[in-house]
């Protein structure tokens, strides 16, 4: 199971991690493992608990320290053992960022908890969540038959995304040369995707800005008259060109 959840530097040779030669593991793999855990709501629901009483009388507690005294803390698990010292990964999530911190081999449970503040607050400070695509903003055009007009394609909708700041970000549009008529208003024609080189950090829909309809017997006439003239006129243009 270990291999399967990515755990590379991790052999578990007992369930309840206590020492036992051969039994070990790394802080990435302890957060990658954390991580994994998190994604099921009943170990998310337990690991945000304080204190709990069960079988009438008995009442167990935490020995998460910094549950309700560090603001955001959403879990994860401690541990400590001679061998291994005072360990524990954390997570904390504040304004729509989420992070991780890990200790292993901490010296003291109080110098484990300070050690874990300062990561959980550094790592908190490197990203934030923010609008990346703006609502009715254009970020595309495209042609339009039998017209000089371009139709303006816009984000449907904002999108927002944790982004880790100073680090720049990558607009790809996506969007037709030329649309097909009729168009209705809203009709999604292509999308942005705003990356930070890394990951994908929004994904949202381009649309029409305005609707364009079938194009009629004048317009059409109208237009290949002027593509005609155009090119006439480009035609004479070389011609007194050549003779000059």
């Amino acid at each position: 199971k270990a291999g399967e959840l990515g755990l590379e530097d991790t052999r578990f040779v007992r369930p309840d991690g206590l020492d036992k030669p051969g039994h070990y593991s790394t802080a990435r793999d302890v957060f990658t493992l954390a991580r994994a855990a998190m994604q099921r709501p009943l170990i998310r629901r337990l690991v945000r608990m304080r204190g709990e009483t069960i079988a009438g009388d008995r009442s167990l507690f935490t020995w998460n320290d910094l549950l309700g005294r560090f603001p955001g803390l959403i879990g994860v698990k401690t541990g400590h053992t001679e061998e291994a010292g005072w360990c524990q990964v954390a997570a904390a999530r504040r304004d729509g960022v989420s992070t991780y911190a890990v200790i292993l081999g901490g010296p003291t449970r109080s110098q484990r908890n300070e050690d874990l503040a300062e990561l959980l607050e550094w790592g908190l400070a490197q990203y934030a969540r923010v609008t990346v695509v703006d609502a009715d903003r254009s970020y595309a055009s495209a042609a339009v038959p039998f017209s000089d007009e371009r139709l303006s394609l816009v984000a449907g909708e904002a999108g927002r995304g944790v982004v880790r700041l100073g680090r720049p970000l990558v607009e790809t549009v996506t969007a037709p040369a030329i649309v097909d008529l009729p168009v209705a208003r809203g009709e999604r024609l292509g999308q942005i995707v705003v990356s930070d080189g890394t990951r994908i950090v929004s994904r949202r829909p381009l649309v029409a800005a305005v609707a364009v309809g079938e194009a009629g017997f004048g317009e059409r006439a109208g237009w290949y008259a002027d593509q005609a003239l155009d090119e006439a006129g480009g035609m004479l243009t070389g011609v007194f060109g050549a003779i000059l």
